[in-house]
């Protein structure tokens, strides 16, 4: 496995004054609603500190309808290898879609997550589609899996992570409004018996408001 490393990325501190040395970065996280929002805000937020450029990609109903096709009949896919622009592309598994139209005219650098083994295989071929140079997964069992498959691509693990300064890291527990945070899928059972327990005791309880289905 690679050692995590944004050089293969993100150009060096000395290149960054050279607009078409900096990588692109698909901006996503402001058209989403789920439960990876924060994740791909956060994300975005860091590679744009490090020097990217943002590529606002359309969001739209149709414009999805159009990448999903195109991807459908084999056509989302890099033609040349050897583009000298990078986009960096955030994908939940195999969502090629997310690619289009970036990969027409830039090399694919994919970030991809919730790569489950049945999605394995297709995540394969759409490297080898796109002729994907560098690519980064949050899971290393899935890093150290495609890195023994020679396909022509450098992978990096990147476990998904956050940043704690919006949690307010110093403040004292005495002073935290909160006294049990419900984090991950909300498990309706669970959560019901935790706030009625709560309730009783006149205590708070607080949901990560990404998940609460």
């Amino acid at each position: 496995m690679n050692k995590l490393s944004f050089d293969a990325v993100v150009p060096k501190r000395e290149n960054l004054l050279s607009k078409s040395a900096k990588p692109f970065i698909a901006i996503y996280g402001q058209f989403l609603t789920d439960h990876s929002a924060p994740w791909f805000r956060q994300m975005e937020s860091a590679f744009l500190e490090a020097g990217s450029l943002p590529i606002n990609q359309p969001r739209t109903v149709y414009h999805r309808l159009i990448g999903k096709i195109v991807s459908r009949i084999g056509l989302c896919r890099s033609f040349n290898s050897e583009k000298q622009r990078k986009i960096i592309v955030p994908t939940i598994g195999p969502a090629e879609y997310r690619f289009f139209p970036g990969c027409y005219s830039m090399q694919i650098v994919p970030i991809c997550f919730d790569c489950w083994p049945n999605h394995w295989e297709r995540l394969e071929k759409m490297f080898k589609r796109h002729k994907v140079k560098d690519a980064f997964v949050t899971s290393k069992q899935v890093c150290d899996k495609f890195e023994s498959q020679t396909i022509g691509t450098r992978f990096h693990w990147l476990p998904e992570a956050t940043d704690p300064l919006q949690w307010k890291p110093e403040k004292k527990l005495i002073n935290r409004e909160i006294d049990v945070l419900e984090l991950g899928r909300k498990h309706e059972a669970f959560h019901n018996s935790v706030v009625q327990s709560l309730a009783l005791q006149k205590k708070t309880t607080g949901i990560n408001p990404t998940q609460q289905s």
